[in-house]
């Protein structure tokens, strides 16, 4: 996953990759949200292979900065390094998903929410992403059920039944013992 840092970097790759999908994660390091979505947005990355997965780390001036967080750690205070590629799309908030097609923005989704950026990866992404499109076969050898839907066992889990049943035989221990 590459880290874009000017409009010229992004145009070449953009143009390399053609008409596939490029996700573009638009993040901040002092932000809070941006580090929860973060190892979502590389499981992704693994799973659509066919898919370009970008990442861009939009600084934010100084004073807004100091705003923001105490000022403990001069240091960590940078001018806006990518500012460039995040007014090309009208960043205005992190974490923003910025999904482009043959160089052009097609979707965008704010926030960090997990289903809606995966389920807009699968809108865009399209057949021969990487993802896998196939019915498969479960461990038995059977297919898949037609519809896609997994297959749900009308019991309970093993481990939840056995819980179950010790917290019972502890209420009428409780219930018999209150000498």
């Amino acid at each position: 996953m590459l880290d874009v840092t000017s409009v010229a970097q992004l145009d070449k790759l953009l143009s390399a990759n053609g008409s596939k999908l490029t996700v573009i994660d638009f993040h901040a390091t002092w932000c809070g949200p941006c580090h929860a979505i973060a190892p979502k947005y590389a499981e992704l990355a693994k799973e659509f292979t066919g898919v370009q997965f970008l990442k861009c780390d939009v600084y934010v001036n100084a004073a807004l900065y100091a705003a923001i967080v105490p000022m403990t750690n001069q240091r960590s205070v940078r001018s806006d390094a990518a500012g460039d590629v995040s007014r090309k799309y009208s960043v205005a908030a992190m974490p923003t998903f910025i999904f482009i097609k043959n160089g052009q923005k097609v979707d965008q989704v704010r926030g960090a929410n997990p289903s809606a950026l995966e389920a807009t990866i699968r809108k865009h992404a399209g057949a021969g992403s990487g993802a896998f499109s196939g019915k498969g076969q479960t461990l038995g050898g059977d297919s898949a059920p037609a519809d896609g839907t997994p297959e749900v066992s009308a019991g309970l889990d093993p481990q939840m039944t056995l819980l179950l049943g010790l917290l019972g035989l502890y209420g009428l221990y409780r219930l018999f013992n209150k000498a």
